[in-house]
């Protein structure tokens, strides 16, 4: 196990869509990779700075409202082709939403490994 692994305290899972990133003045779009209640992985070419601070917008599928969080760079790899951001406090809302996204994944993994028998 890694460092990084060793001091993670929320379970990852795959995240495959877009998130608007917003970093100082400037605005990119980058795909997630994975993402938990504590942070996201985003592929990106040119990721900000180590412990820039940065705001994220995740738009989810049947949802009237996307996701807004505060974060800030805590790790870049040139190897993965990206960096993770750790979200900062967030409002109850965004967390309810955030913890609902991760479940609701967990929940289509669990069920594509574990198919019902016939």
């Amino acid at each position: 196990m890694t460092e990084g692994a060793d001091r993670r305290q929320h379970a990852r899972v795959p995240y495959g869509a877009w998130v608007t990133l917003k970093a100082g003045k400037s605005k990119s779009f980058c795909l997630a990779r994975d993402l938990s209640l504590g942070g996201v992985f985003l592929r990106s070419q040119k990721p900000p700075p180590m412990g820039s601070k940065v705001q994220l917008v995740l738009v989810v599928e049947g949802e009237r409202e996307p996701i807004k969080l505060k974060a800030h760079v805590v790790r870049q790899s040139e190897a993965e082709g990206g960096f993770a951001v750790r979200f900062d406090s967030m409002s109850e809302e965004a967390a309810a939403h955030l913890l609902t996204l991760v479940q609701a994944i967990h929940r289509q993994l669990e069920a594509a490994l574990n198919p019902p028998l016939d």
